[in-house]
């Protein structure tokens, strides 16, 4: 992630499956690269959310994230 964050770029982009269903931890470091400042610590980020395993933590963390997730849903995918 070091190398990463030497990289110069104006925009950043970043494609993943479905980090929030996996643990806190890994979706933090996903936002930390994207935007550091917002989500510069992992402990403050525990304490405003927890482990996201509570509906108030999970509802807290999409207002916050909502803008930088474009999620496509299931039922607009062609099967």
């Amino acid at each position: 992630v070091g190398d990463l964050r030497r990289l110069r770029s104006r925009r950043k982009i970043l494609l993943t499956g479905t980090p929030i269903q996996n643990n806190a931890d890994e979706l933090w470091a996903l936002l930390n690269f994207i935007e550091p400042k917002a989500f510069a610590s992992i402990n403050d980020f525990r304490e405003r959310f927890g482990e996201l395993n509570e509906a108030e933590g999970v509802e807290r963390l999409k207002v916050a994230i909502e803008p930088y997730v474009l999620r496509r849903m299931k039922e607009y995918v062609e099967k």
